[in-house]
């Protein structure tokens, strides 16, 4: 087997361990073992990296030689020497930061805007300077031309040395498609360090994820809430995970899940000549939220959103800031007005300013699903990862708490409080 083999070998090995670690022990002693693995753990992609700068190189004279001598033209080929007519700006403008910061690493100073202490608003200055000169001075134009069209003269010998266009072209395609598969096969540590970091996350707040099958779980609660039937192209459930909740006056089970929906449209332009074209343009969105009992109150539902229309009577309360903020419907109107006690206004009220496009639907059977469009629920940001082992051994070993989450869950305990006779 060879030395590539062997690595990619390796490394689903690692992966297929991760998915069966089943606690945050398993989990580190993965991690340990990455350390001190018997085997290759770093692609050997010399001959790949290559041949992309010798498509680069290719791909690049290719397009300025052609520009010089044109031959054959269409619209790409136009776009692409339009960028080419505009190089005399944002060439030196790009250049000039990316010069001042390889000189710094270098250990040599440059003496251009160091008294801006932030170094993105100096290297921004620094890019300002070229392309101010660009501007005023157009002597500027006439060299950075003349020196081009030199350049391109020497090495093509007049324009004897031509590749045809459309190969120069594919070239360019070919270039970033292996960039994006050598980074990922050289970062691969990356995304394997997140996944741990995300399963970390789960065992230390007692969350474990469900498999199910996307369209299958959305149509299931598309059935119990009006929440689901957003989009009218595609609904997919993209994650589901359950968890115990333990809390001072209550305790409950709920699910948490990731709802994603597609709105299907066609949009119609009409060009400079009254040529009309129509496409068809896909958008997707995303809610997050929690399932739970909620066996208080019955057919009733709460909209900081406005999508999807929820049918019903609506309700009124006596609080103006609540009405202003919320969308009252229900079946009947004393099961809204049982759930909207003072203190639960309030704490709704705390709720909307505290997570986006609040939904919080009951629904007949007294499944409660309470939907907002935050999607940092379940995030949190590590430290370190598989190429600094140790230290992530020890970053796992800590208890990565879901403060937001968290904080949804309270406010769930304390709308369970507020409405159970039982602890009034």
């Amino acid at each position: 087997m060879n030395h590539n083999k062997r690595v990619k070998a390796n490394i689903e090995q690692i992966k297929a361990n991760v998915e069966a670690a089943t606690t945050e022990a398993q989990l580190i002693e993965i991690v340990e073992s990455v350390k001190h693995h018997p085997g290759p753990l770093d692609y050997n992609d010399k001959l790949p990296s290559i041949l992309m700068w010798l498509l680069l190189a290719f791909s690049c004279y290719g397009i300025l030689v052609n520009y010089v001598y044109p031959q054959f033209t269409s619209s790409l080929v136009h776009l692409v020497f339009d960028v080419i007519e505009s190089s005399v700006y944002w060439l030196p403008t790009i250049s000039a930061p990316l010069l001042v910061s390889y000189l710094e690493r270098q250990g040599k100073c440059v003496p251009l805007f160091r008294s801006i202490s932030r170094p993105w608003l100096r290297m921004a200055a620094i890019a300002a300077c070229p392309l101010l000169v660009a501007n005023i001075f157009p002597q500027w134009h006439l060299a950075y031309w003349f020196v081009f069209e030199k350049l391109i003269q020497l090495i093509s010998l007049n324009g004897q040395i031509k590749i045809p266009i459309n190969l120069a072209l594919l070239a360019g395609v070919i270039v970033p498609i292996l960039w994006v598969w050598l980074r990922m096969r050289k970062h691969w540590r990356e995304s394997v360090s997140d996944r741990i970091y995300h399963l970390d996350i789960l065992h230390d707040n007692n969350l474990t994820q469900v498999k199910i099958i996307p369209e299958a779980k959305s149509k299931a609660l598309e059935a119990q809430f009006k929440e689901f039937h957003r989009g009218n192209h595609r609904r997919t459930i993209d994650a589901f995970y359950e968890g115990q909740y333990q809390g001072k006056a209550h305790s409950f089970q709920f699910n948490l899940y990731h709802f994603h929906y597609v709105i299907k449209r066609r949009e119609t332009d009409t060009d400079a000549n009254g040529k009309t074209t129509r496409t068809t343009v896909y958008d997707h969105y995303h809610r997050y939220g929690l399932l739970f009992d909620f066996p208080y109150v019955k057919s009733v539902a709460l909209d900081a959103d406005g999508l999807p229309a929820i049918k019903g009577n609506k309700y009124t309360d006596a609080s103006n800031a609540f009405n202003q903020s919320f969308k009252v419907v229900c079946q009947h109107k004393m099961q809204a007005a049982k759930l909207l006690k003072p203190a639960t206004v309030e704490k709704f009220l705390e709720l909307k300013g505290a997570y986006r496009r609040l939904v919080f639907e009951v629904n007949a059977n007294g499944k409660c699903c309470l939907a907002i469009d935050d999607d940092d629920l379940l995030t949190l940001r590590r430290q370190y990862g598989l190429a600094s082992p140790t230290e992530f051994a020890e970053e796992l070993a800590g208890r990565s708490e879901l403060k937001k989450l968290n904080h949804l869950l309270e406010a769930v305990e304390q709308l369970m409080r507020l409405s159970d006779n039982n602890f009034r």
